[in-house]
């Protein structure tokens, strides 16, 4: 047999090799997705005889006591017919809110605030152009709701 270089073999190799997607430098792809395989049978059983021991304990006493409880109170719960009696229903635009004053929970938090303050300075955030940009925007909106409150 006659020795060959190594070159030589590499081209004799690259000569005879046939192109394979699924192969790159990192290995030949072992599975497949052509359709002349077959896909491999399934080991579990299929089609088997499945009970029918009727409808679970809970579900048949959640039923009774929602019946029960219906007429109880005479009263049939209907989500969906509640649903568009709700969106045909014409509710009040212009109430009164009632003004209960601060809450309570930001007043401790201001009084908090202030003993922190006292203690270890003014707080003084830093505000970016985009901050402020964006409390800008807010104010607008503000203004515009109180200008344009009550009216329709």
């Amino acid at each position: 047999m006659q020795k060959r270089s190594a070159s030589n073999l590499q081209v004799e190799n690259q000569i005879n090799m046939e192109s394979k997607p699924a192969c790159t430098s990192l290995g030949c792809m072992t599975g497949t997705a052509a359709p002349h395989k077959p896909a491999p049978e399934d080991k579990y059983p299929k089609d088997y005889f499945v009970p029918n021991f009727g409808p679970d304990r809970d579900v048949v006493e959640t039923q009774k006591h929602y019946n029960d409880y219906e007429k109880k109170i005479s009263h049939t719960w209907d989500p969906i017919g509640n649903a568009n009696k709700a969106k045909a229903a014409v509710h009040p635009i212009d109430y009164g809110v009632p003004n209960f004053g601060m809450d309570r929970d930001i007043g401790v938090s201001l009084k908090n605030m202030a003993t922190q303050e006292s203690i270890h300075g003014a707080w003084n955030v830093v505000q970016t152009n985009t901050d402020i940009n964006l409390n800008e925007e807010a104010s607008n909106l503000r203004s515009n709701m109180v200008t344009n409150w009550g009216t329709k």
